[in-house]
């Protein structure tokens, strides 16, 4: 009797899994997301089992709607890169319409602890620990870090509303052009895209900057680290480290300490 039950209870929980050729997943775009108002990139995964259709991916928040049109064939999976409003406490609600069946999800995101002095900065790249060495031991709030890879990045200016830096990682050179473009647009519009320099040297190489970059002809040193840069930046004592220096872009600064270049602004 119970052979005969647990094998009827596997034939019943996979003959409901069949009946559900559909699914959708919902993530937000940047892990460590806490920002409570403005547009939030949530990516939904859409799944299809069963016979090639097509449909519409919603997203709705405050009455207001955005839709997104998808082509899903057999066995096959999507992902959309959403941009709906996200209101502190409210709910977002994504809907998947097609012709062979129809979801509904609910996106209610945990945000957790919310410093609203502090400045976002998203890292993209492909590891999510890049800016851990930079936070000061004696003010972890002085800015809350976010993380997405570059296949995750979003491809709209408008993904990175509220983030006061974007960081390019190691990684961040596989970012395709319209995401480039999206990066870019939003720096022109008042955003800061910081290099981190040895980590993104293919970053730094990639055309697609040129112009944009606040120093050619650029090349790696190691140096022995400062005291002062030692506390600022948490490395050890007696480190060394490798930077990337090159010539001054017109209109552009640079900041050191002594002959040293730590870091170039445009």
């Amino acid at each position: 009797m119970k052979t005969t039950l647990v094998i009827g209870l596997v034939l019943l929980t996979a003959a409901t899994m069949a009946a559900e050729p559909l699914e959708m997943d919902l993530q937000p775009v940047f892990d460590g997301q806490s920002q409570p108002n403005g547009f939030m990139p949530i990516a939904v995964t859409v799944t299809n089992r069963g016979p090639g259709t097509r449909g519409v991916v919603s997203a709705t928040a405050g009455g207001l709607t955005v839709r997104y049109p998808v082509d899903l064939p057999s066995g096959s999976k999507k992902r959309i890169t959403t941009y709906p409003t996200a209101d502190y406490g409210n709910q977002v609600v994504f809907r998947l319409q097609t012709g062979r069946g129809n979801l509904v999800r609910p996106f209610l995101h945990d945000f957790g602890f919310y410093e609203p002095a502090a400045r976002l900065v998203a890292v993209i790249g492909d590891n999510s620990a890049t800016l851990a060495g930079l936070k000061s031991a004696s003010d972890k709030t002085a800015f809350r870090d976010l993380y997405t890879t570059p296949q995750r990045a979003p491809e709209r200016p408008v993904g990175y509303t509220g983030l006061s830096t974007v960081a390019l990682a190691a990684g961040s050179e596989r970012l395709s052009d319209e995401q480039v473009e999206a990066l870019k647009l939003y720096a022109l519009t008042g955003g800061t895209l910081m290099f981190l320099g040895d980590s993104a040297q293919a970053t730094l190489g990639d055309a697609r900057w040129r112009g944009l970059l606040p120093a050619d002809n650029l090349a790696t040193r190691r140096v022995s680290v400062s005291e002062l840069v030692v506390q600022r930046a948490g490395f050890p004592e007696q480190a060394d480290i490798t930077l990337v220096t090159g010539d001054v872009a017109p209109g552009a600064r640079r900041f050191g300490n002594g002959r040293t270049t730590l870091s170039y602004e445009r």
